[in-house]
């Protein structure tokens, strides 16, 4: 007697039942990596206002210092001593996701020449599952992690 090919019943169902659990998982994980890119996006945008304002100050761009203002869901690299005082037609606004808190240090301004930053201190980023550190240096050095 030849042994009969094909899958048993319960063969099938333990095979339904991996898959299931693996397609289960999928949702998960891309949210996961999603909010890891919108936390970067948020990020990389803050780092990219700064550096830029530090720049335009040292190279005393307009006659003028240029500063940072953060918010939830938006950095804005300005012109002016302060964020209330500054000239608007300057402003640079990079948005990034809502559901990114910010906190910490939300308005930085360079001197004019030196770059030195008018607050130090550290911005925190804060997701449902994340938190990134970005720290403001004297001399105007950022780190993060």
């Amino acid at each position: 007697m030849s042994p009969q090919g094909g899958f048993s019943v319960i063969e099938l169902l333990i095979v339904l039942a991996i898959l299931t659990l693996l397609l289960a998982s999928v949702p998960f994980v891309m949210t996961s990596f999603q909010e890891s890119r919108l936390m970067d996006t948020a990020v990389q945008s803050t780092v990219q206002s700064l550096r830029r304002a530090q720049v335009l100050s040292q190279a005393v761009e307009a006659d003028a210092s240029w500063g940072v203002f953060l918010q939830t869901g938006s950095v804005t690299l300005f012109q002016g001593s302060t964020y209330a005082a500054r000239n608007t037609t300057f402003d640079e606004v990079l948005e990034f996701s809502d559901s990114i808190q910010v906190s910490g240090v939300t308005e930085v301004v360079f001197e004019k020449l030196t770059g030195e930053p008018s607050a130090t201190g550290e911005l925190l980023f804060e997701s449902d599952t994340r938190i990134e550190t970005l720290t403001i240096f004297e001399t105007g050095a950022l780190q993060y992690e």
